[in-house]
């Protein structure tokens, strides 16, 4: 595209506003296609999560237990788009009395 506006013959400044305008409106184009993709694409992953209380999580350290309370949710990420269908479910626990995210990968 900027090839044209090197050349002698469109350097006129009525070609140059419609090569302007013709760009103009390639971009708008070009970018409205891309978001609608984008849109698209990301609308195909999923996330499930169900809240199921908390849990009380416990350990020995030293000569005193240690005790703290975590959120108990169980959940899952997935893709639905073509040719890509998966899902990974998770769920929180506990242990050495921290909290943190486990896969279920059974």
């Amino acid at each position: 595209m900027t090839n044209l506006l090197g050349s002698w013959k469109y350097r006129a400044e009525g070609d140059r506003y419609v090569f302007q305008t013709v760009s103009a409106c390639y971009a708008q184009r070009v970018y409205e296609r891309a978001t609608a993709a984008l849109k698209s694409r990301t609308s195909a992953l999923v996330v499930h999560e169900q809240d199921k209380g908390t849990l009380q999580c416990c350990d020995n350290i030293g000569l005193a237990i240690h005790c703290i309370e975590c959120p108990y949710q169980k959940g899952a990420f997935g893709d639905t788009w073509k040719l890509c269908d998966w899902k990974k479910w998770y769920y929180t626990g506990c242990g050495w009395a921290l909290c943190g995210r486990l896969r279920d990968d059974a």
